[in-house]
């Protein structure tokens, strides 16, 4: 399976295109949004001739969620979440005001998924796996043959998402990591909603917030 790596919007969010040698592909977190990052993604999708599958939010924040309406309209497709994330995804623009950004208004949820459900796409899948805190519809997203884990906002490398947002729990978060995240193999390799790749192995042992 081949990752590639999306750095949107002034809030710098990891957006991640999954593909394998079928071109079936899927993108967890549509955070573009401004029409050259809209262009870069197509662009690429163009070159490699991929064929998108399906959008996956890991949450409803609006940095997260900023460039869902506009690959609902060019890929007819519709973004999948945790039900728990709606106030979120229908609040986007007035916290997007908040920060003073404009954006286009997200794309509801309309498809849920939840713990134990799997997605699909190509010779892959991935477990959806809950992780509150940071939110309380937040998800993870673990691809155990390749043994990675597409964690969201809830577990960054040497820190974990804040929590004094609304629907944030500290405690529930970090009970959450050590549940569906932490208990995973240690070789697991992390890669986060922000910043650098990290492993289970270096949470584990070194995050201060663990």
């Amino acid at each position: 399976m081949q990752i590639k790596r999306f750095i949107f919007n002034p809030f710098q969010v990891n957006a991640y295109l999954l593909y394998d040698e079928t071109r079936e592909a899927i993108l967890i977190d549509a955070a573009m949004m401004s029409t050259q990052e809209k262009q870069i993604f197509a662009q690429f999708i163009e070159d490699k001739q991929l064929i998108l599958k399906g959008l996956y939010n890991t949450h409803g924040h609006m940095d997260h969620i900023a460039g869902t309406a506009w690959i609902k309209h060019k890929y007819m497709l519709n973004p999948q979440g945790h039900q728990a994330d709606n106030m979120l995804v229908e609040t986007a623009l007035q916290h997007a005001k908040i920060y003073g950004i404009e954006m286009e208004a997200p794309e509801p949820v309309r498809e849920y998924i939840d713990k134990g459900h799997f997605i699909r796409f190509g010779n892959q899948e991935l477990e959806v796996r809950h992780v509150p805190g940071h939110s309380p519809g937040g998800l993870a997203f673990v691809h155990h043959k390749n043994k990675l884990i597409f964690s969201g906002d809830s577990l960054f490398q040497l820190s974990v998402g804040r929590t004094d947002l609304p629907g944030g729990n500290m405690e529930q978060l970090i009970q959450s990591i050590h549940t569906e995240i932490l208990s995973l193999d240690g070789k697991y390799k992390v890669y986060p909603g922000h910043g650098s790749e990290t492993t289970i192995e270096t949470e584990s042992k070194e995050n201060p917030y663990l």
